[in-house]
């Protein structure tokens, strides 16, 4: 999956671009720790996002995310940083559902 980072990347931007509110993101197969990129925290128009089987970035690449709109978040076998749940909800104004398996 490494060997697709820039594309990816390049899709989120994407993404961003198209003012996406909704997005399910699952690494699909494993490995588990396949680094997602941060460019994802910067789609600030998301009212509603999944991530499944993926490495989070840490705390200080979240440093400039925000999800002003945010309601529902989904973080399904993720491997994380201490502190990346505390980070992404206090970005998350308005976030109303917290999902973590």
């Amino acid at each position: 999956m490494s060997a697709y980072q820039a594309q990816l990347t390049r899709w989120l931007q994407l993404l961003a671009t198209k003012g996406v509110q909704e997005l399910a993101l699952v690494n699909r197969p494993w490995p588990l720790n396949v680094p997602l990129p941060a460019s994802l925290f910067t789609i600030t128009t998301l009212t509603r996002l999944y991530v499944g089987v993926w490495k989070l970035p840490g705390t200080a690449a979240l440093r400039g995310a925000s999800f002003p709109r945010l309601r529902e978040l989904g973080l399904y076998f993720v491997e994380m940083e201490h502190g990346v749940v505390d980070s992404l909800v206090a970005r998350s104004p308005v976030l109303e559902v917290l999902n973590i398996v």
